[in-house]
């Protein structure tokens, strides 16, 4: 049986807590591959959902020739899932309100937050992008890693 992957996105305003954050990954999940790059395409394929939002293009300026470090990660053999690899990330991650991300979660290193975020009309910097369901991280992993 193949383990199941997703991928992990350490967005530029993540980037100086980068140790910390991978750290925090390896506890839960095999780190498989790591790109670090500042293509505003792949940006562009990965937020392709959100284009008419009104964050869709605070979020490609934000990510436009900075940089941000992709991962391509696993299951990790002989750790105790609670509730599978996806849920367990999405709950190290945190909630996209950093406000409303839980003590000891990656958003919680934030010091934005959505309300902020709204009221300047842009999208909240929240550290991070992780894959929501195992479809989306098939399509997303192929946007960095095929």
């Amino acid at each position: 049986m193949s383990k199941q992957r997703t991928l992990v996105l350490i967005k530029p305003d993540g980037m100086p807590r980068i140790k910390d954050i991978r750290s925090m990954l390896v506890e839960k999940a095999n780190i498989i591959d790591g790109i670090t790059s500042n293509d505003i395409k792949k940006i562009r394929d990965l937020y392709k959902e959100h284009e008419g939002q009104f964050f869709y293009g605070y979020i490609m300026e934000h990510f436009r020739n900075k940089f941000y470090r992709a991962y391509l990660i696993e299951e990790k053999e002989g750790y105790e899932y609670k509730n599978g690899i996806f849920q367990d990330i999405i709950d190290l991650v945190g909630n996209t309100d950093t406000a409303k991300a839980s003590p000891g979660t990656i958003r919680a290193m934030s010091d934005d937050t959505l309300d902020t975020a709204i009221k300047e009309k842009r999208g909240v910097r929240n550290i991070i992008h992780r894959s929501a369901t195992p479809k989306d991280a098939e399509r997303e992993i192929k946007i960095f890693f095929d």
